[in-house]
């Protein structure tokens, strides 16, 4: 798939096509983030679409700045993830684009993950959580629910960490998608520890 979205972003280049570049870019980073490893293809090709979309706001503008700080945050020194975040967040409620914001909520959650950050991160992932379960967005639902177990184990809170848990493993279910049974699994083997 990634070849794919490099030809589309060389080709939006060429036509000098922001929004299809933008839209490359976030196929590009696919569903999901390796919170370890920085993709340098990645960060710029998000760099040139953030770059080459129009001013003002936009729900693809708020996508790619969400997803800018998800692919800097590994190896952010400056505090730019956070900074990013705010902007896509703010940016999102503006326009009120629900999806927009369940990117956005999503990457400000990434930007919160040190422990000291936990009360936030709790409220940013209720928010999360909340909104893609009112628009029916099971992807993101499946990513929130994943994350709201580790939030709510990182608490203390084991009863309800299991339960949230136990929805994941649900959705992963019906759904039979093989991202979301990898977390749904992987969750069962904390528990065994």
């Amino acid at each position: 798939a990634k070849a794919t979205f490099r030809e589309k972003a060389a080709l939006a280049r060429r036509l000098d096509d922001a929004e299809q570049l933008a839209r490359a870019a976030l196929g590009f980073g696919g569903r999901w983030y390796d919170a370890e490893n920085i993709d340098a293809e990645l960060i710029s090709l998000l760099r040139d679409a953030r770059k080459r979309l129009p001013e003002g706001d936009g729900p693809t503008k708020a996508k790619v700045i969400a997803r800018l700080a998800q692919a800097v945050r590994p190896a952010d020194r400056e505090g730019e993830a956070r900074s990013l975040n705010r902007d896509a967040l703010a940016m999102a409620r503006r326009i009120d684009d629900p999806e927009a914001k369940i990117d956005a909520l999503s990457g400000e959650h990434t930007a919160l993950q040190h422990v000291e950050d936990l009360s936030e991160r709790l409220e940013v992932g209720a928010e999360w959580l909340a909104l893609a379960r009112q628009e029916e967005h099971e992807d993101a639902l499946a990513l929130a629910l994943c994350w709201r177990a580790f939030d709510l184990f990182e608490l203390g809170d084991v009863k309800a960490s299991r339960e949230v848990q136990q929805e994941l493993t649900t959705l992963a279910e019906r759904r039979r998608q093989p991202l979301y049974r990898t977390f749904a699994t992987s969750w069962e083997f904390k528990w065994l520890g």
